[in-house]
């Protein structure tokens, strides 16, 4: 089962509604059922595109902390070490990161010039 199946399953188990859980998580309906009805692969690729670009993946996502890897560091630690911790993680905690990363996702996407056309 995907994130989305997994997100639907967990959301219709407690009893909410997307608008609910959109309300809970401060997003909106839309991103709800966007995740449920999409296999999302956004955290897996943000560490492969971090690892490539050698930056350090938070900044890639959120904007903070610094951007480049120090050049005598190994440029995968800090992606390895987050792919750690996200396949660690409960699946509850693995969902929340993949939510949010699917929202920052489909934010940028709605503030690219191609989505204005």
């Amino acid at each position: 089962m995907n994130l989305g199946g997994r997100l639907l399953e967990a959301r219709t188990h407690r009893g909410m509604t997307q608008e609910r859980l959109a309300e809970i998580v401060e997003t909106s309906q839309a991103v709800i059922s966007a995740l449920e009805n999409r296999d999302s692969k956004a955290t897996e690729l943000l560490f492969k595109l971090a690892d490539a670009l050698k930056v350090n993946p938070r900044w890639l996502l959120t904007n903070e902390g610094d951007s480049w890897l120090d050049s005598d560091q190994r440029a995968e630690s800090p992606a390895e070490e987050m792919w750690a911790r996200y396949q660690q993680a409960s699946n509850a905690a693995r969902q929340a990161i993949d939510i949010l990363l699917s929202e920052e996702s489909l934010r940028q996407a709605m503030r690219s010039p191609r989505a204005a056309r």
